[in-house]
């Protein structure tokens, strides 16, 4: 699973989905993909940001028109740097309580960041701010 998007840090399910598979969950952050697509977000003047607002709660996500290459879904050359974090072990549990899937995500959160933190320099986004909606 590729998590992340707005609201990602409220998406909890990938960690539920782990601990009912007695799965491990590896926090992984892409530098560069930004630069695969262009995007286009509708708005004034055409749609109002109301509108905008109101289709992002129903829909859960930000509607966004992705160009790639010549228009395609194909991406844009871009140069990625992958940083992948150690494993990380989540007990068992067919049905966890959601104060435990909380404090899993909280973990994976962390986690992320500090590997962000770890590699922007070297991948060259030492400015870059990791913010986590």
């Amino acid at each position: 699973m590729v998590i992340g998007g707005g609201g990602e840090g409220k998406r909890k399910g990938f960690i539920r989905l782990a601990m009912q598979a007695g799965a491990d969950v590896i926090p992984v952050f892409a530098f560069g993909q930004s630069q695969t697509y262009k995007w286009l977000r509708p708005g004034p003047p055409f749609v109002s940001d109301a509108f905008v607002k109101a289709l992002s709660r129903r829909i859960g996500m930000a509607p966004l028109l992705l160009l790639g290459r010549w228009g395609t879904p194909i991406p844009h050359p871009a140069r990625l740097t992958v940083a992948v974090g150690a494993p990380m072990s989540l007990p068992r549990h067919d049905s966890p309580p959601e104060e435990l899937v909380q404090q899993h995500l909280d973990r994976y959160i962390a986690e992320l960041s500090a590997l962000f933190e770890r590699h922007k320099a070297a991948a060259g986004y030492k400015d870059l701010e990791l913010r986590i909606l």
